[in-house]
């Protein structure tokens, strides 16, 4: 997103000679109108497309499994879920604790908030703690296309999740295009 500051005014501005007796004087007035009247408008159209940071409200369907399992986040699990848009970039963060997993898993699916679509294939790395506490994992958060509505991870090295019970954590900070 460009957003320009108009010049209209400024161009209409006289420079002096050097004799300070020809020119368009600098007043207040002049200073609010050729150069903060502009800005403010420029950075109003910026603020437009930014939200604050807002936490996403915990339901247990905003995280399934693929492969035939099943991943159990409790409303306690979800210790961070959040995101924030700036225009058509979205920014999600999340630090779920002591989730658990049952059966063969072989991805976990968090929701994209807000009931956005991701605009295209995007990627991330992530933190995964695969049913331990102190051994974290690399893991990589990924949305397959455009339309996707749903973050998928895959273990780093590919290998199914191991089953636990309040033993899995995941940190995802993630930055996605959406629709």
């Amino acid at each position: 997103m460009s957003t320009t500051i108009n010049r209209t005014p400024y161009n209409a501005l006289v420079d002096d000679d050097g004799s300070n007796t020809v020119g368009t004087p600098w007043t207040k007035n002049i200073v609010k109108t050729v150069l903060l009247d502009p800005i403010d408008v420029a950075l109003a159209l910026v603020d437009a497309g930014v939200t604050a940071w807002t936490t996403f409200a915990h339901a247990g369907a905003n995280f399934t499994a693929t492969g035939g399992g099943s991943w159990t986040v409790d409303v306690g699990d979800q210790a961070v879920f959040r995101w924030r848009t700036i225009g058509k970039s979205m920014f999600i963060q999340a630090a779920l604790n002591a989730t658990s997993l049952a059966g063969t898993v072989s991805a976990l699916n968090v929701k994209i908030p807000n009931s956005a679509t991701a605009a295209g294939t995007q990627g991330s790395g992530c933190i995964l703690y695969d049913n331990s506490v102190s051994v974290p994992s690399a893991a990589y958060a990924f949305v397959a296309a455009a339309g996707a509505t749903t973050i998928t991870i895959f273990k780093g090295d590919g290998t199914n999740f191991t089953a636990s019970t309040n033993n899995t954590y995941l940190r995802l900070n993630i930055h996605i295009e959406i629709q």
